[in-house]
């Protein structure tokens, strides 16, 4: 009886597996013959039968030539150029800060601290401070501890401090 039982199984088994190839396989070849459509494996009628390549010159469709259109005389009136839809406008545009400094921070946590440290050196000390203030904290600590002026880490740091000490207002206000 146990081998009408894995007889069974096996049954079972090797149509589950068999059915949806099967299943699968004859949907992709009906596309591929065209007779279902499906963008990207259906090929175009005349591709597909290589019909182009067999008709005759003669046989072959002709195209129809366009009407010919009379010349239309000039406008005496020289017509102004349509105005541009977009309005340039010379004010400068709005910049955020914070944006700027959390989209730096993501990018220079992907750096190794003596990168960090290189880019640093050419950065005043205000934008520095907003920058450190996103970034990770290891980073930010491995920067301040490899800076060779330790005057600049500590006012860096208590600029740090105080960025984080800032309490956000409610946006409802």
């Amino acid at each position: 009886m146990s081998e009408k039982k894995k007889g069974k199984k096996g049954l079972v088994i090797a149509l589950a597996v068999l059915l949806p190839l099967i299943i699968v396989g004859g949907v992709v070849g009906a596309a591929f013959a065209g007779l279902i459509k499906i963008p990207g494996i259906t090929p175009k009628k005349a591709a597909m039968y290589g019909e182009a390549n067999y008709l005759d010159k003669e046989d072959a469709p002709k195209p129809t030539p366009a009407p010919e259109e009379e010349p239309q005389p000039e406008p005496k009136e020289a017509k102004e150029p349509p105005k541009p839809k977009v309005q340039v406008t010379s004010e400068d545009p709005v910049l955020d800060e914070e944006q700027g400094a959390k989209k730096l921070a993501a990018i220079w946590n992907n750096m190794e601290a003596a990168q960090v440290l290189r880019l640093a050196a050419e950065t005043n000390d205000n934008d520095l401070a907003r920058i450190m203030a996103k970034m990770d904290a290891e980073l930010v600590a491995e920067v301040l501890g490899t800076m060779p002026d330790a005057r600049r880490a500590a006012r860096l740091s208590l600029a740090i401090e105080k960025i984080h000490a800032i309490i956000p207002k409610p946006e409802d206000e």
